[in-house]
């Protein structure tokens, strides 16, 4: 139903994917035929947007493409730093740190639940730094990413380091 309402739904799909695949104890979801329901009922909400896009040219794929700048010469740094910087500002500027040190943990990774949260978050953010690198890239595109990346960090603040959740939070 999401990619009915903003195709970067379908980033969290992809993220949801890679966290399957990203460990032996997730891998075993595939077997799991809830799981094939769950992506045949996807299928069959979504057909119908899909054959609408084949009968009309996929017209909003295309406007998706020509406001992203799909095709024109890029690679903007610049681009790319004014929108790293502006989520930092929006994400908090004493929690983005953390986010960050938690991400390039191996740690984080390891752990169940945090690795869920970064794979569900991470791929849109990253698609849309790309996007910032080759065009330019709004602030809140990345807004949907930013749910799953505060969950993490003020869960793992207010599981270690209160203080520090509290001082970043007021900030």
């Amino acid at each position: 139903l999401g990619l009915l309402s903003k195709y970067p739904m379908g980033m969290l799909a992809i993220g949801l994917a890679g966290y399957v695949l990203s460990s032996r104890t997730t891998r075993g979801l595939l077997t799991n035929a809830r799981l094939w329901v769950a992506v045949g009922v996807a299928a069959v909400l979504l057909a119908p947007n899909l054959w609408w896009n084949l009968q009309h040219g996929f017209i909003t794929f295309g406007h998706t493409a020509h406001i992203t700048g799909v095709g024109e010469q890029w690679l903007y740094p610049a681009k790319l730093a004014e929108f790293w910087a502006g989520q930092w500002v929006a994400f908090g500027l004493l929690l983005m740190p953390p986010l960050v040190l938690l991400l390039i943990r191996p740690a984080t990774w390891r752990h169940e639940a945090y690795r869920l949260l970064a794979w569900a978050s991470l791929p849109l953010f990253l698609l849309v730094s790309l996007q910032a690198l080759v065009r330019e890239a709004n602030p809140n595109w990345a807004s949907p990413a930013m749910i799953g990346f505060a969950i993490l960090v003020t869960g793992t603040l207010w599981a270690q380091r209160r203080r520090w959740l509290l001082i970043g939070v007021a900030f």
